[in-house]
């Protein structure tokens, strides 16, 4: 029984998780970047919905697998005392 599994765990792709984790603690001040973090995993296109798999970019693609990732980055303005924010400052 251990041999079926190990060969059937052999056969399936390899799996990829990323997380993310971006801050200023961990790395002192950056100038305008705050905090960031993201969550990556690679898909399988043949289990995807063929809506999503026609949509662009997906339906150009000839890899059967691409990377799928939701995140977020927070900027915090040079000057953050002001009650209305200057338009060409970032964020």
């Amino acid at each position: 029984m251990a041999a079926v599994l190990s060969t059937a765990a052999a056969a399936e792709p390899p799996r990829l998780v990323s997380i993310t984790l971006e801050n200023d603690f961990f790395v002192g001040f950056d100038q305008h970047y705050t905090n960031g973090i993201q969550a990556a995993f690679l898909a399988d296109l043949a289990s995807a919905p063929e809506g999503l798999r026609a949509a662009t970019p997906l339906r150009w693609s000839v890899d059967p697998q691409a990377v799928v990732a939701i995140g977020q980055r927070m900027y915090t303005p040079a000057n953050s005392d002001r009650d209305v924010p200057d338009p060409r400052d970032r964020p």
